[in-house]
């Protein structure tokens, strides 16, 4: 199927009354809930430093998720959904760059550096990642092939900032005494 008929498909499901704004939501404030739950999941576990670095790796993930996101935004101009097909989004965004959805790579990022500690709450955090993706699609403000490459993007990012960042952090952690 391709990409704008997925896209329309999705956008044309259930458009108006609660779905639409539930939907609206989550494609603008999952973020800020997945970093409210690493704030707490920081406060209840700040004791064990497996949970602190955990919780250190997942932040640098997210952010280098935004740099490599940000940097492909500069360079690669597409525009939203909204825009190219002249529709009405849920919500307006500022932003006209659409590939690859900075959203969705931010959330995979932090997920995958979650998933590589904690299968539970990794698996959590990617069951969010979807669903946003998903309303993102419905709220009219990225193609189905921008999640797709976020996702893939967001995964790529946190599993090699785990697996190559981690030494080098827990070298600082321990040089700076914050064990």
């Amino acid at each position: 199927m391709p990409n704008s008929d997925l896209f329309l498909l999705i956008f044309n499901f259930q458009r108006g009354g609660l779905f639409e704004i539930i939907m609206s939501r989550i494609a603008t404030d999952s973020i800020y809930l997945v970093i409210f739950g690493l704030f707490i999941a920081l406060l209840m576990g700040a004791q064990k430093r497996s949970v602190r670095l955990a919780i250190i790796m997942a932040g640098l993930s997210g952010l280098s998720a935004v740099g490599f996101t940000t940097l492909i935004h500069m360079l690669y101009r597409s525009p939203r959904p909204f825009i190219r097909l002249g529709l009405a989004p849920s919500f307006v965004t500022y932003d006209f760059a659409s590939f690859p959805s900075g959203h969705t790579a931010f959330l995979a990022a932090i997920a995958m550096a979650v998933f590589m500690k904690s299968r539970l709450w990794g698996g959590v955090l990617f069951v969010i990642t979807l669903v946003t993706g998903f309303a993102r699609i419905y709220a009219g403000v990225h193609w189905p092939s921008d999640i797709l490459v976020g996702f893939g993007l967001g995964i790529i990012i946190g599993y090699c900032t785990v697996r190559f960042g981690e030494s080098i952090i827990k070298k600082i952690i321990k040089t700076k005494n914050l064990a």
